[in-house]
């Protein structure tokens, strides 16, 4: 967020019992929606069947509407008016360091430092 707010993702989830194993599950999934252009450019994987997506940003003033109208299974309308790209007005992106491979630390504050990568950068010269 450009004014550096917490952002709420908008979830589901669901405890169910495996029929085969009979263990009770708890599983999660975070709701996608039409990217933006922003998001279209960080998210730009040409294998997705479904083109790419992004995350559904919950508005702060819904968080709790979104809540109750999961848990009720009640409100379709409400669910159906959240689930569009956030205002990308209000977001801001940059680069971040490569953190890859299972030694590597990721939930670190190094994480979120901007970098810029000399190989995205554009090469072409001044015309003046």
């Amino acid at each position: 967020m450009k004014n550096q707010a917490p952002m709420t993702l908008a979830g589901l989830w669901d405890e169910w019992k495996d029929p085969r194993s009979g263990l009770v599950r708890s599983t999660h999934t975070i709701v996608t929606t039409t990217p933006t252009s922003m998001m279209m450019r960080i998210h730009n994987n040409p294998t997705l069947e479904d083109g790419p997506g992004m995350p559904l940003i919950s508005p702060k003033e819904l968080e709790r509407d979104w809540l109750n109208s999961i848990n009720d299974k009640a409100d379709k309308e409400l669910i159906e008016s959240v689930i569009h790209p956030y205002d990308e007005s209000e977001l801001v992106s940059f680069t971040v360091a490569r953190l890859l491979g299972k030694t590597t630390i990721t939930n670190t504050p190094e994480a979120l430092l901007h970098r810029v990568y000399t190989e995205s950068e554009s090469t072409q010269g001044s015309l003046f």
